[in-house]
Protein backbone atom coordinates (compact mmCIF):
# COMPACT_ATOMS: atom_id res chain seq x y z
CA UNK A 1 0.00 0.00 0.00
CA UNK A 2 1.77 3.07 -1.26
CA UNK A 3 0.95 6.58 -0.08
CA UNK A 4 0.36 8.55 -3.26
CA UNK A 5 0.73 12.04 -1.84
CA UNK A 6 3.45 11.68 0.82
CA UNK A 7 1.15 12.85 3.63
CA UNK A 8 1.15 9.44 5.31
CA UNK A 9 3.28 6.31 5.57
CA UNK A 10 3.29 3.28 3.25
CA UNK A 11 3.12 -0.46 3.95
CA UNK A 12 4.67 -3.49 2.31
CA UNK A 13 2.87 -6.71 3.25
CA UNK A 14 4.05 -10.29 2.61
CA UNK A 15 1.18 -12.80 2.74
CA UNK A 16 1.10 -16.59 3.13
CA UNK A 17 -0.63 -17.84 -0.03
CA UNK A 18 -2.49 -20.69 1.69
CA UNK A 19 -3.72 -19.06 4.91
CA UNK A 20 -3.84 -15.48 3.53
CA UNK A 21 -2.25 -14.30 6.80
CA UNK A 22 0.43 -11.59 6.86
CA UNK A 23 3.90 -13.02 7.47
CA UNK A 24 5.75 -9.71 7.39
CA UNK A 25 4.63 -6.09 7.41
CA UNK A 26 7.00 -3.14 6.89
CA UNK A 27 5.95 0.45 7.61
CA UNK A 28 7.92 2.85 5.39
CA UNK A 29 8.41 6.61 5.45
CA UNK A 30 8.25 8.71 2.28
CA UNK A 31 11.94 7.98 1.57
CA UNK A 32 11.35 4.22 1.73
CA UNK A 33 13.13 3.83 5.07
CA UNK A 34 11.68 1.19 7.42
CA UNK A 35 10.06 2.72 10.51
CA UNK A 36 8.59 -0.49 11.94
CA UNK A 37 8.61 -4.13 11.00
CA UNK A 38 6.40 -7.04 12.04
CA UNK A 39 7.61 -10.57 11.24
CA UNK A 40 6.09 -13.94 11.98
CA UNK A 41 8.80 -16.12 13.53
CA UNK A 42 6.85 -19.35 13.91
CA UNK A 43 3.66 -20.31 12.14
CA UNK A 44 1.61 -23.46 12.56
CA UNK A 45 -1.93 -24.06 11.31
CA UNK A 46 -3.63 -27.24 12.45
CA UNK A 47 -6.92 -28.60 13.73
CA UNK A 48 -6.01 -27.98 17.41
CA UNK A 49 -6.90 -24.32 17.07
CA UNK A 50 -10.51 -25.12 18.03
CA UNK A 51 -9.53 -26.44 21.45
CA UNK A 52 -7.28 -23.43 22.03
CA UNK A 53 -10.15 -21.09 21.21
CA UNK A 54 -12.46 -22.97 23.62
CA UNK A 55 -9.99 -22.34 26.45
CA UNK A 56 -9.95 -18.66 25.58
CA UNK A 57 -13.76 -18.51 25.39
CA UNK A 58 -14.00 -19.95 28.93
CA UNK A 59 -11.50 -17.47 30.39
CA UNK A 60 -12.79 -15.23 33.18
CA UNK A 61 -12.23 -11.76 31.74
CA UNK A 62 -13.10 -8.41 33.33
CA UNK A 63 -16.27 -6.72 32.06
CA UNK A 64 -16.04 -4.36 29.10
CA UNK A 65 -16.08 -0.69 29.95
CA UNK A 66 -18.40 1.54 28.02
CA UNK A 67 -17.68 5.20 27.51
CA UNK A 68 -20.82 7.32 27.64
CA UNK A 69 -21.51 9.24 24.46
CA UNK A 70 -21.00 12.87 25.28
CA UNK A 71 -22.02 16.06 23.63
CA UNK A 72 -19.72 17.03 20.78
CA UNK A 73 -17.41 19.78 22.01
CA UNK A 74 -17.49 23.13 20.23
CA UNK A 75 -14.13 24.81 19.75
CA UNK A 76 -13.07 28.22 18.47
CA UNK A 77 -10.60 26.60 16.07
CA UNK A 78 -10.69 24.25 13.12
CA UNK A 79 -8.11 22.73 10.80
CA UNK A 80 -8.42 24.16 7.28
CA UNK A 81 -6.29 21.37 5.79
CA UNK A 82 -6.18 17.63 6.55
CA UNK A 83 -4.60 14.82 4.55
CA UNK A 84 -7.13 13.39 2.10
CA UNK A 85 -9.32 10.65 3.57
CA UNK A 86 -9.08 11.69 7.23
CA UNK A 87 -12.24 12.59 9.13
CA UNK A 88 -13.01 13.56 12.72
CA UNK A 89 -13.72 10.60 15.00
CA UNK A 90 -14.16 12.39 18.33
CA UNK A 91 -13.54 15.63 20.19
CA UNK A 92 -13.16 16.53 23.85
CA UNK A 93 -12.30 19.31 26.26
CA UNK A 94 -10.68 18.38 29.55
CA UNK A 95 -8.56 20.06 32.22
CA UNK A 96 -4.84 19.42 32.54
CA UNK A 97 -4.26 18.82 36.27
CA UNK A 98 -0.52 19.45 35.98
CA UNK A 99 -1.14 22.91 34.53
CA UNK A 100 -3.60 24.46 37.03
CA UNK A 101 -6.52 22.68 35.35
CA UNK A 102 -5.97 24.64 32.15
CA UNK A 103 -8.34 23.16 29.54
CA UNK A 104 -7.02 21.30 26.52
CA UNK A 105 -9.20 20.85 23.45
CA UNK A 106 -8.65 17.75 21.32
CA UNK A 107 -9.93 16.37 18.05
CA UNK A 108 -9.12 12.82 16.92
CA UNK A 109 -8.92 12.04 13.19
CA UNK A 110 -8.56 8.74 11.34
CA UNK A 111 -8.57 7.37 7.81
CA UNK A 112 -9.22 3.84 9.08
CA UNK A 113 -5.53 2.89 8.98
CA UNK A 114 -3.70 5.79 10.62
CA UNK A 115 -4.86 8.26 13.28
CA UNK A 116 -3.74 11.52 14.86
CA UNK A 117 -5.03 14.08 17.32
CA UNK A 118 -4.94 17.86 17.24
CA UNK A 119 -4.63 19.36 20.74
CA UNK A 120 -4.97 23.08 21.43
CA UNK A 121 -4.41 24.85 24.74
CA UNK A 122 -3.23 28.19 26.05
CA UNK A 123 0.53 28.53 25.66
CA UNK A 124 2.71 29.00 28.72
CA UNK A 125 5.87 31.13 28.93
CA UNK A 126 7.92 27.95 28.48
CA UNK A 127 6.01 26.78 25.36
CA UNK A 128 8.23 26.36 22.30
CA UNK A 129 8.02 24.85 18.84
CA UNK A 130 9.15 21.21 18.98
CA UNK A 131 9.21 18.16 16.70
CA UNK A 132 9.85 14.54 17.66
CA UNK A 133 9.43 11.35 15.66
CA UNK A 134 9.86 7.90 17.18
CA UNK A 135 8.98 5.09 14.81
CA UNK A 136 5.56 5.79 13.36
CA UNK A 137 4.64 8.31 16.08
CA UNK A 138 5.18 12.03 15.53
CA UNK A 139 4.70 14.77 18.12
CA UNK A 140 4.75 18.29 16.70
CA UNK A 141 4.16 21.37 18.84
CA UNK A 142 3.72 24.88 17.43
CA UNK A 143 3.10 28.09 19.34
CA UNK A 144 0.89 30.62 17.53
CA UNK A 145 -1.10 33.72 18.24
CA UNK A 146 -4.86 33.34 18.34
CA UNK A 147 -5.78 35.25 15.16
CA UNK A 148 -3.92 38.36 16.27
CA UNK A 149 -5.35 38.37 19.79
CA UNK A 150 -3.09 38.53 22.82
CA UNK A 151 -3.68 34.87 23.71
CA UNK A 152 -0.93 32.58 22.47
CA UNK A 153 -1.97 29.00 21.70
CA UNK A 154 0.02 25.80 21.79
CA UNK A 155 -1.00 23.40 18.99
CA UNK A 156 0.22 19.82 19.38
CA UNK A 157 -0.27 17.15 16.72
CA UNK A 158 0.25 13.58 17.96
CA UNK A 159 -0.09 10.60 15.68
CA UNK A 160 0.94 8.29 12.92
CA UNK A 161 2.02 10.94 10.43
CA UNK A 162 5.23 12.11 8.78
CA UNK A 163 6.61 15.20 10.57
CA UNK A 164 6.00 17.42 7.51
CA UNK A 165 2.31 16.47 7.51
CA UNK A 166 1.93 17.18 11.24
CA UNK A 167 3.56 20.59 10.77
CA UNK A 168 1.28 21.43 7.84
CA UNK A 169 -1.84 20.54 9.86
CA UNK A 170 -0.69 22.80 12.74
CA UNK A 171 0.08 25.66 10.35
CA UNK A 172 -3.45 25.40 8.97
CA UNK A 173 -5.40 25.73 12.22
CA UNK A 174 -7.84 28.62 11.90
CA UNK A 175 -9.06 30.39 15.03
CA UNK A 176 -12.47 32.04 15.12
CA UNK A 177 -15.87 31.48 16.70
CA UNK A 178 -17.00 28.24 18.36
CA UNK A 179 -17.79 25.47 15.87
Amino acid sequence: MVARDGTRYSYIVWMDTESKLPMRVDLLDRDGETLEQFRVIAFNVNQDIGSSMQTLAKANLPPLLSVPVGEKAKFSWTPTWLPQGFSEVSSSRRPLPTMDNMPIESRLYSDGLFSFSVNVNRATPSSTDQMLRTGRRTVSTSVRDNAGLTIMREITIVGELPPQTAKRIAENIKFGTAQ
